[in-house]
């Protein structure tokens, strides 16, 4: 009789993740679904809906970035999806930066500041503050994705 090939398990648990990384995405979430719901509040009462899908549609897909992370699943589809989250992050930003950077910036930014509803400044603030902070989350989480990824394969290999 032949014998039974050795059978391969898959590693235990989820290699590479910490229960701190958990918890820093799900506070990035909610750090981002204040903002969020009130730029998509903003845009229904300015009646440009499809511009109020854009918050929450990145809202959604960083929720769904945060349980596939806390499930242990797809850290390449992970570490894409905070590359993109980069590149969404910076978009708005850019103009911001470039109008901060121009001589007249202080005088215009107050003047729009001071001269607009409440809820337009909330929005600039979330651009100047938030956008930076998940810059940095971005690249923490495609970093630890990446690290996930050759953890899994060095767990597989082995």
């Amino acid at each position: 009789m032949a014998e039974n090939p050795p059978r391969i398990t898959p590693p235990q648990g989820n290699p590479g993740r910490t229960s701190l990384d958990e918890g820093l995405y799900v506070f990035r979430v909610v750090l981002l679904a204040g903002p969020a719901l009130i730029m998509a509040w903003q845009a229904i009462r300015l009646a440009v809906p499809i511009i109020a899908a854009i918050p929450l549609a990145y809202l959604v897909g960083q929720s769904w970035c945060a349980w596939a992370y806390h499930k242990g699943r797809s850290p390449k589809i992970i570490m894409v999806a905070n590359y993109f989250s980069i590149l969404a992050a910076l978009v708005p930003m850019a103009p911001v930066g470039a109008l901060l950077l121009s001589p007249s910036a202080t005088q215009v930014v107050l003047n729009y500041l001071w001269s607009s509803p409440l809820l337009v400044p909330l929005t600039v603030m979330w651009i100047l503050i938030e956008l930076p902070i998940e810059t940095v989350f971005s690249l923490f989480y495609a970093r630890r994705s990446g690290r996930r990824l050759s953890i899994m394969a060095e767990a597989s290999a082995a």
